[in-house]
This record gives C-alpha cells, structure tokens and sequence, in this order.
C-alpha cells in the first residue's frame, strides 16, 4: 500500500507485480517496495531463489511519478490470442492495453562494427536475419492497418540497417504507407564515409537520425565498441548538418535532426555524460536531442555484475541536473503529455500519437537556448507546467466524458480550441520563440508544426530506460508502445514490445527467421565473438 503523497517523505510503499526469473523466464511474483528512500523490485523463483535489483533512487520522486500512469487505446484486434501468459503470448495478445506508437524493425542483423558490448548481430549469433524487401513490406503494412490508432513512426535497426544495399527502398516503402516519421537507428559509419548517401537516405524518406554516441572520449569508444569511433560519429554530425543544410536551401526547411543515443553503464561511460549533453549543445540544430539508455543485462551475467554496471534513470536524471544547474527539473514520466497529444490532435482531426507507456519507461523535457541572453533554460520557465498539463487533462476528461472523442462536429472542435488557447495564456511565464513554436503546434496540429517544435535553438533531452530480465515489471510491458514487427514461421505478422524481444523473445525469433530464410549458417563459427553484453572495459 501507499502510505504517504509526494510533498512528503515515504515510507512503507509496496506494490505487488509479475516479472520473470532472469535464469529460466518464468513469470514469477514480485513487489516494487521502498527502503531507506530508495525504490527496489524483489522477486522469487521456486527454482533459482530469490533476486533483487535498485528501481530508484529516490522514493519520494517515484510515487509522484506514479501518478502519470495512463491507459491508451486498445488495439481493435489482438494479433495473438492469451494462451501462456504475459510475457509468453507477445504477438500482442490480448492483455496489451494500447497501441503502438512507433513500428520498430529489425532490417537485419548483419553489422560493420564488432562492438564488446553487443549481443545481436551475427557476428555473435552465427547466422544471419535479413528479411527481403516484401516481407519488411508486409510488417510495415500491418502496422498501419492497426486500429483505431496506426503508429506514425517508423524506426529502421539492426544490425546495422546501412549494410543493405536496399535500404533506400525500404524507407521510399515505409513514406509511401504514410508513416510520417522516419528513423534510422545507426552507429554511423556509413554516414560518415559520404555526405552523398546521406542525401540519397533524405530524399528516400529518411527525417530522423538515431546516432549511437556513446561519448566524446576515445577510450569510452575502445571499451564500449572495440575502436576508437569519435571522428567517425563527428563525421555522421557533419554529414548530416549538411544534408540539412542543402535540404533547407532547396526546400525551405532542414530535413531531420540528429538524436544522439548513449548507452550508459555505471563505471564505463557514466562520466560522459556532461560532456554529451554540451557536444549536443554545441550543434544544435543538427541535433535535436539525446535519447539516454541505460545498459539492459541482457547476456548471461552473475548477479554482482548486475548490481555493479546498473545505472537507472533516477541516477541520469541527477547527473544531468548537476550539469545543467537543474534547469529541467522536475522531470516529467513520458505519460504526462498523453492527454496533451490527443488534445491538439482532436483539435485538428488528425492522427495521435500513442504517449501512454509506463511512468518508469522514461522521461523527457527541453533546454532552450534564450535568443537574447544565451543562457539554457528549461520548459518550466516558459511556462506554469503543472498548472497547463493539469487544465489540459481536465479539458480532454471533459471531451470524453461528453462523448465527443471520435465523433465531434467541426465547430465543437474550433470552439474547444478557442477556449483551450484562452485559458493557456494564464499560464505563460515568458514569451520567447518556444512559446511561438509551441502555439503554432496548438493552432496547427500536424506532423510538420511538430517537427518545427523540434528544430530551432531546442534540445530534447530524455531516456528510455528499458527493461531486462532482472528489474522487468509485466505491467509496463503491457504498456509499451515501441513494438518489434516480425514475420512468423507460419508467415503471420507478430508485434513484440522492446524489453521482451531482448530479454525473453529474440533469440529465438531471430533463428526462426534465419532458418526460415535459409541463412541459420551464413557466419562461418571462427568469426564469432563469444562475449557477453556485461563485458565492457
């Protein structure tokens, strides 16, 4: 039970969950609970005994996150029936309580790198997972056929995707279906090397960059990735700036930011932090944001490595508080904006974005660079946030609750704007270009008054903290909304949230696909590199 608010200290707080034994992958019981002002999940298995493993840091701040839990919208049709048992069923099944909001797909497992740290590519597995164009084709369509709310980002990983020759046909693919954002996840390599394929990437479809960017040291690159990679991620930087640049020229606006990746472990590249955040600094506009990962154990690993490289998102949060002098604090759970997002889009009567995964998945908040002083602010101090994000859900419980969320009238929508609008301005701390970008997102919800958000003299600044096999809540995978397509061995498309497909599901789905293909021997067994993903440094 909760036994104390957020204004106050906490003691005594538990909550009963499902997880799963990290040795045999059962669902077992489990209790996320507060000790010495700490967060921490337990667990037990029959078989393997007892585990333990640090949530938060900070207790008094995890219930007050708690409170931005929110359900999304349910799939019309479950692509798998409920046999086994979360997370046993993932196709989704049944009990997967919203929609995705990005379709995340791995082009293959084939890579240019043979990173210490990686635990899927097939230099590591032996064999090889590269779906043709028509069956990545299918998964694409199945994603956008997914009612009421089709995902509109499409994320393209690996492996590393740039390994195949066609993966400019896979992104003119994933336009033509209608997804509106496209992501590249890549470690940059190839980016690096010509300015020219960065520009055939961006007229294929390409508006968005996920550059795995570990750091701005050249031993973080040897430990994390084997060589030293920090010419190479600044040349992708370069690159790609003058992608924008020429795209900016001929159309009148840059065509995609960078968003800078790190995978953070405690004691290998946790001090790169400061120095990643005024690298992105440094280039905005080029980069748009840093999407921070704490390392997922998801190899084989003993206990004690586990406890020693874990680094959660409670620890980033301060970190990145003591660089920035705390400019965006309080961090604000992902959720938070899910009544905000269907909002605006109901104004306009144009497709949502699914907001609604688990207050412990991430967060995120903006620095804003002042046009006058120079100095980095926050959100908070442009405007009331609690005061808006509060009015803003009373405003959307009031559309629901009147039974216009899907069959409102053209002038009850303008009237509701209208009013919205008005009452925002009580809320207004301080004008500025952010305030301008942020209205115009309000008067003009679309894709592109979302993308001018992103751009400008603004830096995204947030973390996906995802889940392994040893601090996994079922609950959050039942809200996960970054989903895994695949086609099955009997050629039905299957969607997998993220932390199950590392933890629990990739391996063999990976090898189901191979042998399907006919690739399960394409990696001869000398080429393999038999290291673990804990084995950093």
């Amino acid at each position: 039970m909760v036994t104390a608010t957020c204004g106050e200290e906490i003691y005594g707080y538990e909550r009963k969950i499902k997880s799963i034994c990290p040795a045999c992958k059962k669902a077992i019981e489990g209790a996320i609970y507060e000790d010495s002002g700490k967060i921490y999940l337990r667990k037990e298995c029959p078989i393997h005994g007892q585990f333990e493993d640090i949530i938060h840091v900070n207790a008094r701040v995890y219930q007050w996150n708690q409170r931005f839990l929110k359900d999304g919208l349910k799939a019309d049709k479950p692509a798998t029936g409920a046999v086994n048992g979360c997370p046993h069923d993932c196709g989704v099944c049944p009990n997967h309580v919203n929609t995705p909001a990005i379709c995340l797909v791995d082009v293959t497992n084939r890579c240019n790198l043979k990173c210490p740290i990686c635990f899927a590519n097939a230099n590591v597995t032996g064999y090889v997972t590269e779906p043709p164009l028509d069956e990545i084709a299918r998964i694409m369509e199945h994603f956008r056929n997914i009612t009421p709310n089709p995902p509109l980002t499409l994320q393209l990983s690996g492996g590393e995707p740039t390994v195949r020759e066609d993966l400019p046909d896979l992104v003119r693919k994933g336009a033509e279906l209608g997804f509106k954002h496209i992501i590249l996840t890549t470690n940059g390599l190839k980016l690096a090397e010509s300015v020219e394929y960065c520009l055939e990437l961006a007229e294929a479809g390409v508006n968005g960059i996920y550059l795995q960017f570990d750091g701005i040291q050249a031993q973080t690159y040897l430990s994390t990735r084997g060589r030293d990679l920090l010419d190479i991620k600044l040349g992708a930087v370069e690159n790609w700036g003058k992608v924008n640049r020429e795209w900016q020229r001929r159309h009148g606006k840059p065509r995609g930011g960078i968003v800078l990746v790190p995978t953070i472990a405690k004691g290998v590249n946790d001090h790169e932090i400061p120095g990643i955040i005024d690298f992105a600094v440094a280039h905005v506009g080029t980069v748009v944001g840093i999407a921070f990962q704490p390392i997922a154990m998801c190899g084989r690993i003993d206990r004690e490595k586990v406890h020693e490289m874990r680094f959660t998102s409670s620890e980033l949060q301060g970190r990145i508080d003591a660089h920035t002098k705390g400019v965006l604090n309080p961090w604000y759970p992902i959720p938070v904006i899910s009544e905000f997002a269907r909002l605006i889009d109901w104004f306009g009567d144009v497709p949502t974005v699914e907001f609604s995964c688990h207050p412990d998945c991430g967060f995120a908040n903006w620095l804003v660079l002042d046009e006058k002083t120079g100095q980095l602010l926050g959100m908070k101090h442009y405007v009331d946030l609690d005061a808006a994000l509060g009015y803003t859900c009373r405003m959307w419980r009031e559309i629901v609750a009147d039974g216009k969320e899907w069959n409102a009238r053209w002038l009850e929508r303008k009237i509701k704007k209208a009013r919205f609008l008005f009452e925002m301005q009580k809320f207004v701390l301080k004008r500025g270009h952010i305030f301008s970008l942020l209205m115009r997102l309000i008067l003009s919800p679309s894709y592109e008054s979302a993308e001018a958000f992103m751009f400008g003299k603004n830096l995204m600044i947030g973390c996906m903290h995802f889940q392994d096999s040893y601090n996994m809540d079922l609950d959050r995978v039942k809200r996960c909304v970054v989903h895994y397509g695949y086609m099955s061995k009997d050629r039905s498309i299957r969607q997998v949230p993220f932390c199950t497909m590392n933890a629990l599901h990739r391996e063999r789905i990976e090898k189901e696909i191979a042998q399907r293909l006919g690739t399960y021997h394409d990696v001869r067994p000398e080429e393999k590199i038999p290291v673990p993903v804990a084995t950093v440094g």
